[in-house]
């Protein structure tokens, strides 16, 4: 397990998403390099690349912790799993990708023009597209 970070260059697409979720002392890893780079491997915005490596490194590995109590302490996982529960919502809004729904049929002639605009996104299926 590799873990690298400076906090003199944060240049690297590795580094920034380190500083974004706090995962910046080498004695106390909480990802690898390796995990990271997968994280930025399934996307190019790198504020879903941290959201996703916090919902799917991060909390995972904190479900597996069991919540401590003894006389006079106790500690549980509640407050670390807020944190980065409300940290991966805050990257994923700042990432833009977020879901806006369209709806159609105002119109037959506006559904023409969409059909025949080459630049409208078209449809994934269609009324009839599985007719034989």
């Amino acid at each position: 397990m590799s873990f690298t970070y400076d906090s003199t260059s944060i240049s690297t697409d590795l580094a920034k998403i380190r500083t974004m979720i706090g995962d910046t002392d080498s004695t106390k890893p909480i990802l690898s390099d390796e995990q990271i780079n997968f994280f930025l491997g399934e996307t190019a915005n790198i504020y879903l690349a941290a959201a996703n490596a916090i919902e799917q490194g991060i909390l995972p590995a904190i479900a597996r912790d069991v919540d401590r109590q003894g006389t006079g302490f106790s500690a549980t996982r509640s407050q670390k799993t807020t944190h980065y529960r409300d940290l991966a919502a805050m990257l994923r809004a700042k990432s833009g990708s977020v879901a806006y729904p369209v709806w159609g049929g105002t119109s037959v002639s506006d559904r023409s023009d969409y059909d025949d605009d080459t630049d409208w996104v078209q449809p994934s299926f269609a009324t009839g597209m599985n007719d034989k």
